[in-house]
């Protein structure tokens, strides 16, 4: 018999329903499809979880197994009977497919329920898709494939590497403050990604917080009531008044006009998580979750994903065609001879950019917002470009000053999407020979922005830490131990997490250095390409994280009144 694995019950559905004579066979409390020689059966996300082997409460420690999630966790008891019933079809099993999402997660997901519930960790296969929709549930299983076991090696040496940190140094904080006192504080954790990511929000605060605003003055020049401006800044209006007296008291102004057409291009998660927190006010943590509802109910393609290109063989018209929102606007795109989306520069080996798949489901409000974001943008990609004409007015005098009149000639995709944010201005002067006039402008240095929960993510991005599935959880994390809070959409830290920061920082700094956990992740990433062996990276891990230990050791209660000093009585604001 074919055992397919899918991630969770309701893709399991999806997948059964491109088999003939497939019943659905309860099994306790779930259940799953089965035919003569077919079973689709499924996990519920991740069915086994790392624990150490004995159950001694210490640190550090590192003997750690994959055990079933319901032996680890009394909270998650519903798993036991979806390994209870992989266990009960082992016998039977001749090929094993792991079909659940083509990542790391998801592989190690499979992986582990063929392995330890299956008994098989070799002759694995694999179906390979991006969306649920019929044909390519279809098209994959016609098509089956290796299994990828270098993604399910990242995976698991990435879950071994961030229980190694997370746990130890968790202890190690909560022991720390037990050697001194009672908090009451429930948890104290800082983990691999979460210690940069803190980190990064702490110095902007103190960037925020250290800076000093300074008077800066800038000249304006000013022909028929038209203001002209450049770059130059003075420290003294004395500095702007010298830069001035050697000006022309006439100028010639000359007329650029220049086209610019700009395009929307398929969204990666990091693009839908900004849109939908800056049109909804969506955090990211919920947008993906969001996003990958829509996906299970076979909406979408798989959202996780670093790709701003959709598959060149996707059948747009199709899509076009199933859509039941829009209609009068999709009709003006279907009519064209050719449908040819546009196409942005990141590309991702494993998963397409996001687009809706035309089927049609139940939803909630809240997906409903992510989804029309995401039909919106389809449609988008597939619209002529919005066309500004740009005139810049060049003043000499001397030196240049320049003005910019920035119309909308063609409005292009914003008809379907209109969330793009255009700053129009018009200027009208005609080009010629004029008397300038000019004043001074003082103004004021501005502080650094705080970040916001899209502006993190976008930085954390930028610096390689963490990855697209983790960086929003691992603030909504930051949030919830108390370390940060969000005040009018703006990131600010508490007293609990910078002192937490401070006092490790000052035995082991490396935990909050970008440049060790990136070098780490890349390590990781080596993995998922086939370019290291995964023990390695675990070992590596161990290493460095034994070396911080030694520095740690026997430095508890130390370490605890110092929190204890810097804590007070006081309680994070959260």
């Amino acid at each position: 018999m074919d055992i397919i694995i899918a991630e969770k019950p309701n893709v399991a559905r999806k997948i059964a329903s491109i088999f003939k004579n497939i019943k659905y066979i309860k099994y306790k409390n779930i259940g799953y499809f089965r035919s003569d020689n077919i079973a689709v059966i499924s996990g519920v996300g991740h069915v086994y979880q790392l624990d150490q082997i004995d159950r001694n409460w210490r640190y550090p420690v590192f003997n750690i197994s994959w055990k079933p999630a319901y032996q680890v966790d009394r909270d998650l008891i519903h798993t036991k009977p979806y390994i209870e019933l992989a266990e009960m079809l082992r016998e039977n099993a001749n090929r094993i497919i792991v079909a659940t999402d083509f990542d790391i997660e998801g592989s190690l997901i499979g992986y582990n329920i063929a392995r330890y519930a299956l008994g098989r960790d070799r002759d694995i296969l694999r179906m390979k898709f991006s969306s649920i929709t019929y044909s390519e549930l279809n098209r994959s299983w016609n098509n089956l494939i290796d299994f990828d076991y270098q993604n399910a090696y990242a995976g698991e040496a990435r879950h071994i590497v961030d229980w190694y940190y997370g746990i130890n140094l968790s202890r190690f904080l909560m022991a720390s403050l037990r050697a001194v006192k009672n908090t009451g504080l429930d948890i104290l954790s800082i983990g691999r990604v979460q210690a940069p990511s803190l980190n990064l929000l702490i110095q902007r605060d103190d960037d925020i917080n250290r800076f000093i605003p300074k008077d800066i003055f800038s000249v304006i020049a000013i022909v028929d009531d038209v203001e002209f401006s450049n770059d130059r800044r003075f420290d003294s209006k004395d500095d702007a008044d010298r830069y001035i007296s050697n000006l022309s008291s006439k100028g010639n102004v000359e007329l650029i006009i220049n086209e610019e057409r700009r395009y929307i291009y398929p969204p990666d998660l990091m693009t839908l998580q900004e849109r939908a927190y800056y049109i909804y006010k969506i955090p990211p943590n919920k947008t993906l979750s969001l996003a990958q509802s829509l996906y299970e109910k076979g909406m979408i393609s798989y959202p996780r994903t670093s790709s701003q290109r959709y598959p060149p063989d996707l059948n747009i018209r199709k899509i076009l065609e199933s859509l039941n929102i829009h209609k009068s606007y999709i009709q003006k795109i279907i009519s064209k001879d050719k449908l040819i989306p546009t196409s942005g520069k990141k590309t991702d080996p494993a998963h397409p950019a996001i687009y809706p798949t035309g089927i049609s489901a139940e939803i909630t409000t809240d997906e409903a917002k992510i989804y029309d974001i995401i039909v919106r943008t389809f449609l988008a990609t597939l619209s002529d470009p919005m066309i500004l004409e740009i005139r810049e007015y060049r003043l000499d005098v001397g030196d240049i000053f320049t003005t910019k009149s920035i119309v909308i000639k063609d409005q292009g995709y914003l008809e379907i999407f209109p969330y793009t944010k255009i700053d129009t201005q018009e200027v009208s002067i005609d080009p010629g020979l004029y008397e300038v006039n000019y004043r001074i402008r003082k103004s004021k240095t501005k502080p650094p922005s705080r970040y916001n929960q899209v502006s993190i993510l976008s930085k954390l991005e930028e610096l390689k830490l963490g990855t697209k599935a983790t960086r929003a959880a691992i603030i909504q994390t930051l949030f919830s131990r108390g370390y940060i809070y969000q005040e009018k959409g703006k990131i600010y830290v508490t007293e609990l997490g910078r002192v937490i920061k401070n006092v490790l920082y000052n035995y082991v700094p490396d935990l909050f250095s970008e440049s060790f956990t990136r070098a780490l992740e890349e390590e990781l990433e080596k993995v998922q390409e086939g370019e290291q062996d995964y023990r390695i990276v675990i070992n590596k891990a161990r290493d460095q994280l034994e070396k911080i230990f030694k520095e740690l050791e026997g430095k508890e209660e130390e370490i605890g009144r110092e929190l204890l000093k810097n804590l007070g009585s006081k309680i994070a604001k959260k």
